[in-house]
């Protein structure tokens, strides 16, 4: 079960839109995504802290976003 997730957007991605790059893909952006994991295995349970960052873009087959790639999966 994932709970307590917070989307924001990369710090470092918003310093090159900030430096004027622009993508030539208008939806191409990067979320940090952060939150709890809780895992159950065999009547136990633990959770667990993780970030991760998601790349978006259009997507291929249907209007409006895709996702490019999930990069940077800590946990702790």
């Amino acid at each position: 079960m994932v709970g307590g997730l917070l989307i924001q957007p990369d710090p470092q991605w918003m310093e090159i839109l900030a430096a004027g790059w622009q993508p030539t893909d208008e939806r191409f952006g990067v979320e940090d995504v952060s939150g709890q994991l809780t895992v159950k295995r065999a009547g136990a349970s633990f959770s667990l802290r993780f970030s991760l960052a998601v790349y978006t873009g259009s997507a291929h087959w249907h209007p409006g976003y895709g996702t490019v790639l999930v990069d940077n999966w800590t946990e702790g």
